[in-house]
């Protein structure tokens, strides 16, 4: 006659990833409930869900799945004293259902579409003292669509169901669609002053009977110290209130909510996911940890915690790029067991090629704009910096660390190098915008001077002294040849 209950529950589910497109998933179920006043009652059962993506083209997922569920209600006369057992069961229900089908959800223009469809085949049997024995078959077909649209400002999600099923006792159940449209987290001003959330549901059952309406409403305005109001108005015919009119009467709720965080141990977190402020590759005493970064432990996924901790003890440890904050890049996906992962801060760098004031006559800042300029970083990788015109150029994100400038003028008229060899430049999370000037010269000139020509004189002449045939030249007797001048070439000779 006391209330007495014993539950025993077993769950077990794997899944599997085929390569980077395809999965399967499955596992099971037993539970089974005794209680001193009702009976005992069992249910169990399996499912397996093989999927598959085609990249753009969307994903697709079949389903396939039995349940059993089995009670059965005591007899009501158990004498005083008496344990309750199986023996004293008066009906027992047991119902089992396999059900198959597949779902396929694509992205398409911003929206979300999934159709499903199901085919489920049920039997029935019910027995007890005084109500012999029925059994029945159904069959069971089940559609639904679903469009959904996510946007910072709200999202709106419109369904469609239907329910066809026959079979049941001999007879015909009616059909069943509903369509529902539903909008949550609605913020139609630029600021959070407040939320609305709107849902209106229609549904039909058969022909010969009217629809039923429902409609919901909710204004969410936040409060400070992290709580919110809510207020909710709602008709809906199912909730049992009913007005003198006949229709449903309207239900009205006030809701305040305050969330908080609670602490939360993490077990034998050995890795973490930090900040790399300096670029050295090992967490310093100032450089904090990156919060609700995924990573995949083996077939499941971890987050890390506001610290950038996680736990994980499989083998397979790969961080989810996506997951990354902006202005942080992961130097490898996959980590080692208990390895930490070093987010490299990335950081914009601007570099202005300049001529010595000799050689900006010969070449031009816009002819500069025509080089290729590079940043080396220490291991060999390239970074090729964009040109922003007149000998300015770019690039937009170097992770920290030192880098050597080289610049190619091949494709300059005139070779250039650096004054006093390449440049160098220190990129830090300390330093947001660096700016350096690369200083240009170009080519030497070598300028070739005749030399002085010797003038040899002959025999004593009279009249003239004989010069070279290659120059002649008027001379009195006795005198010296006139002296040869220097001839220099013109600056572009």
């Amino acid at each position: 006659r006391s209330f007495a209950r014993a539950t025993n529950e077993y769950a077990v589910s794997a899944s599997h990833m085929l390569g980077h497109r395809h999965g399967i998933s499955g596992g099971g179920w037993l539970q089974d409930d005794a209680n001193a006043l009702v009976g005992a009652s069992e249910s169990r059962g399996w499912f397996l869900t093989p999927s598959t993506s085609f990249g753009r083209y969307g994903s697709l997922t079949l389903e396939a799945r039995g349940t059993r569920f089995a009670a059965g209600a005591l007899a009501m006369d158990v004498p005083a004293g008496a344990t309750p057992t199986s023996g004293n069961e008066s009906v027992r229900l047991v119902n089992d259902e396999v059900t198959g089908g597949g779902s396929y959800f694509v992205d398409l223009l911003g929206l979300q579409f999934m159709g499903r469809s199901l085919l489920t085949s049920a039997r029935r049997d019910f027995s007890g003292a005084g109500v012999g024995s029925n059994s029945s078959r159904q069959m069971r077909l089940e559609h639904a669509l679903l469009a959904s649209r996510n946007h910072p400002r709200g999202t709106l999600q419109v369904m469609w169901q239907h329910q066809q099923a026959t079979g049941l006792g001999g007879g015909v159940l009616p059909a069943q669609q509903s369509v529902q449209v539903r909008i949550d987290r609605l913020r139609p001003l630029a600021t959070k002053a407040f939320e609305l959330g709107m849902e209106y549901q229609r549904l039909t059952i058969g022909g010969g009977v009217a629809p039923f309406a429902m409609a919901r409403a909710t204004v969410t305005i936040p409060l400070i110290a992290h709580s919110s109001l809510t207020l909710g108005a709602e008709r809906n015919p199912f909730a049992g209130v009913v007005s003198r009119s006949g229709r449903g009467a309207m239900l009205y709720s006030v809701r305040i909510e305050r969330t908080t965080r609670l602490p939360r141990p993490v077990r034998g977190a050995t890795s973490q996911v930090f900040r790399d402020d300096n670029g050295n590759g090992v967490r310093d005493g100032n450089e904090r940890g990156v919060a609700d970064v995924a990573i995949r432990c083996g077939s499941r996924m971890v987050v890390t915690d506001r610290r950038g901790r996680f736990d994980c003890d499989e083998a397979r440890r790969e961080v989810d790029a996506r997951t990354v904050p902006a202005g942080l890049v992961a130097g490898r996906l996959r980590l080692e067991p208990g390895e930490s992962l070093a987010l490299r801060v990335l950081q914009p760098v601007r570099i202005t090629l300049r001529m010595t004031s000799s050689d900006s006559t010969r070449v031009t800042a816009p002819m500069l704009s025509r080089a290729v300029v590079t940043a080396l970083d220490s291991v060999g990788g390239k970074w090729l910096a964009r040109s922003l015109g007149d000998g300015e150029f770019t690039v937009d994100a170097l992770p920290v660390g030192t880098y050597t400038i080289a610049v190619d003028g091949a494709d300059l008229d005139e070779p250039v190098v650096a004054v006093g060899g390449p440049a160098r430049v220190r990129v830090g999370a300390d330093r947001p915008d660096e700016a350096i000037a690369v200083e240009l010269r170009a080519r030497p000139m070598r300028l070739r001077s005749f030399g002085e020509a010797i003038v040899k004189p002959a025999a004593p002449d009279a009249s003239k002294t004989t010069v070279p045939s290659r120059e002649r030249a008027s001379t009195r007797a006795g005198e010296p040849a006139p002296e040869r001048p220097t001839l220099s070439p013109r600056p572009n000779q």
